[in-house]
């Protein structure tokens, strides 16, 4: 049997008006689910999340702290409170970052 890697970190919840998401936060990586169930009301966003989570990872890795993207994310929200501004509040959460 071949063991796995376990990753400490956080797990968050990010409601959004066609439904949820689950943000995973740790020291290591930064990545989104998509629960099937709402697959269909959020397929025409869920390219755009996928990629926003991708770049933000790839950043991370790269050297930028989390709170770093987290406020470029902030930014890129333009004060409209979308998802954007929910991943960035939930990265500056982790750890206590906010």
């Amino acid at each position: 049997m071949e063991d796995f890697n376990v990753i400490d970190g956080e797990r968050n919840l990010i409601r959004t008006k066609d439904g949820n998401l689950y943000l995973f936060i740790s020291d290591r990586d930064i990545f989104i689910t998509i629960p099937t169930e709402n697959d269909p009301k959020l397929s025409s966003t869920r390219t755009f999340i996928e990629a926003i989570c991708r770049i933000s990872n790839k950043a991370f890795k790269l050297g930028l702290t989390l709170k770093d993207v987290a406020l470029q994310l902030e930014e890129a929200d333009m004060g409209k409170n979308t998802v954007l501004k929910k991943i960035s509040l939930a990265l500056l959460d982790y750890k206590g970052l906010r």
